[in-house]
């Protein structure tokens, strides 16, 4: 090792690159998770609006689907809905979307 790199330089040196690493690698990581997560939903939506779905959605077992039950007059005015075989005396969840026109 050359004289003028003491030991002590070297750790403080490797010290400061770990926090670092430390601090940044973080950051990174979340606004990178977020970019991804703002890529999904834009082409999401760009599916919805030219008349397609966002993406097929394989059922887990033990699941039925009844799709586009027709619930008023405008041909709008469908849902899906999902009915597991085994469902007495289970909780119903309601969700709603709506589309603009």
């Amino acid at each position: 090792m050359p004289s003028f790199v003491s030991l002590g330089g070297v750790f403080l040196l490797a010290l400061s690159m770990i926090l670092l690493l430390v601090v940044w690698l973080p950051l990174y990581v979340r606004t990178f998770r977020d970019r991804i997560i703002e890529y999904r939903l834009e082409q999401q939506a760009r599916d919805i609006e030219n008349g397609g779905h966002a993406e097929s959605v394989s059922l887990l077992s033990g699941v039925g689907l009844v799709s586009d039950l027709v619930y008023g007059k405008d041909n709008q005015q469908r849902m899906d809905v999902y009915l597991p075989q085994q469902a007495k005396g289970a909780p119903v969840i309601f969700m709603v979307r709506v589309n603009p026109k």
